[in-house]
């Protein structure tokens, strides 16, 4: 009996300790710069490149420093999927307000349709912007259900 008890305490620590690493990669300190993608993929812009995951990197932008000069507090990224008729658009930007960790789909008249995901985390308005938490809650989810099914 001690030993199932044994079993089921270290059992619980772990299960404690991979909630509190979570916890501790999930959460952003209110101090910590925030940066994102900024670019638009229309020809009289950034074009193409902006739509191409593998070449956002030069479109890095500090959103805190921008919020600095421009007088405002961007606290999110968003990037926004735009089709107009037959033109197609992806615009990345700084955001100061959110629907967090969410895509949303607008459709209007004349064939638009705007598709915008929101998130709070560094360069997080890629092409899949919200891979990496998703991704994470799985994992986690997994091993708490190995370990209290053990």
């Amino acid at each position: 009996s001690s030993l199932v008890d044994r079993k089921k305490m270290d059992s619980v620590q772990f299960s404690l300790l991979v909630v509190g690493l979570v916890c501790v990669l999930s959460v952003q300190t209110g101090f910590a710069d925030l940066s994102c993608y900024e670019c638009n993929s229309a020809d009289q812009y950034e074009g193409k490149d902006c739509e191409d995951s593998t070449k956002l990197s030069k479109f890095v932008r500090n959103c805190t420093e921008l919020g600095q000069k421009d007088g405002v507090e961007y606290k999110f990224c968003r990037k926004l999927a735009q089709q107009v008729e037959d033109h197609y658009r992806v615009v990345r930007q700084c955001a100061v307000t959110a629907n967090q960790n969410q895509c949303v789909d607008r459709t209007g008249t004349k064939a638009i349709k705007i598709t915008y995901c929101e998130c709070d985390s560094n360069l997080c308005n890629s092409a899949n912007s919200f891979s990496v938490n998703i991704l994470l809650l799985t994992i986690v989810s997994a091993l708490l259900a190995l370990v209290c099914h053990s």
